[in-house]
């Protein structure tokens, strides 16, 4: 583990040592340490504490190749087969510009309706809380 930069303006949050589920956001360091005091089960006084991060919505999303692979799977199923050949492309617009309006259409939907109520905490380090 690294050490912390204490200058970075990122929130704090905390779990217990090789826990998934984070406590925070917090505004400093100190008091991530203090709800840790809190919300720690005894007799354990290990936490791993540092930095906030929300995922970012794309990760939930199959990449381009994989979501044009499924609905080529799904339109086949009906032999409507809409990617036979390059005249496809001729018809409706160049392939490239096609990929990056899905793209940008899937990154849209994904910022607007795949908002994360959860973080991750990155940068950590483990800490042994002191008696208070």
């Amino acid at each position: 583990m690294k050490p912390l930069d204490i200058k970075d303006t990122r929130k704090w949050g905390w779990s217990e040592v090789g826990a998934e589920r984070c406590h925070g956001p917090f505004e400093t360091r100190e008091d991530a340490i203090a709800d840790a005091r809190f919300g720690l089960d005894p007799p354990s006084k290990r936490i791993t504490l540092g930095r906030c991060r929300f995922p970012d919505p794309m990760t939930y999303l199959p990449d381009l190749d994989e979501f044009l692979e499924r609905l080529e799977e799904r339109a086949s199923d009906d032999d409507f087969n809409i990617f036979d050949g390059e005249e496809i492309w001729e018809v409706n617009g160049s392939k490239l510009d096609a990929e990056a309006a899905l793209q940008t259409a899937l990154q849209e939907w994904a910022a607007k309706y795949l908002k994360s109520a959860h973080w991750l905490i990155e940068d950590t380090e483990e800490l042994e809380l002191p008696d208070a």
